[in-house]
């Protein structure tokens, strides 16, 4: 089940029969899986931490994706996604964007959220969510909004954040970032000839080699 509580039974027990283990969360680097390796990095320590848009106001950030076109090879109602005694839903399933959006503006002070299953999917979870946060970035409350769902056939994966001189418009989906100030187009980046599933190849490479190295994994 998709239950972080789970996760100190595991490490105890993989510790004491000594069994190599590697735990995956999100951005500590899955949130980097989402797009290049460094790009977040990147948006936090070069655009924002320096102010290039001003102090910033709001950020809003959004995930949908078509349930039935996740894994073609396989039905997605016996998907763990679809089902919530698998920890399915799109809050879980998509918790990548919870976690970069609370690695670069920091965890949220306040947080409401909202969801249910709306669509004629065949799942017993959530198909839709919108949380709204509040954090604390520079001292000062920055409202987060995030919407969520299994249902748009057109898939987005974006994060605009908005400041006081501009705004970033962040594509995850496309890996490229624009950047506006005074309502024009100042910045234009793009990652080109990223490969996504490269990252993945190079995670279980390197958890094979650290079980045949007698070595730690890198996550």
């Amino acid at each position: 089940k998709n239950n972080i509580r789970s996760i100190p039974a595991m490490v105890e027990y993989a510790t004491k029969h000594k069994i190599q283990a590697s735990f995956k969360l999100a951005h500590g680097d899955g949130g980097k899986y989402l797009c290049t390796k460094d790009d977040l990095e990147w948006l936090e320590e070069e655009v924002l931490s320096n102010d290039v848009i001003g102090k910033l106001t709001s950020v809003r950030a959004e995930v949908c994706e078509y349930m039935p076109h996740f894994h073609k090879y396989e039905d997605y109602k016996d998907s763990c996604a679809a089902k919530k005694e698998l920890g399915g839903g799109v809050v879980l399933s998509q918790i990548h964007e919870l976690d970069y959006l609370m690695w670069i503006f920091g965890k949220p002070n306040k947080l409401l959220a909202y969801g249910d299953h709306r669509s004629d999917l065949e799942i017993d979870v959530e198909d839709n969510a919108t949380v709204l946060m509040e954090a604390t970035y520079k001292d000062k409350a920055l409202p987060i909004t995030l919407y969520m769902d299994f249902l748009q056939k057109t898939s987005r994966r974006s994060c605009d954040v908005y400041g006081t001189e501009g705004h970033i418009e962040a594509s995850l989906k496309d890996a490229s970032l624009k950047i506006y100030k005074e309502g024009i187009l100042t910045e234009d980046y793009s990652w080109d000839g990223f490969e996504r599933n490269q990252q993945f190849i190079d995670q279980i490479t390197n958890f094979v080699n650290a079980s045949l190295n007698n070595q730690d994994p890198m996550v």
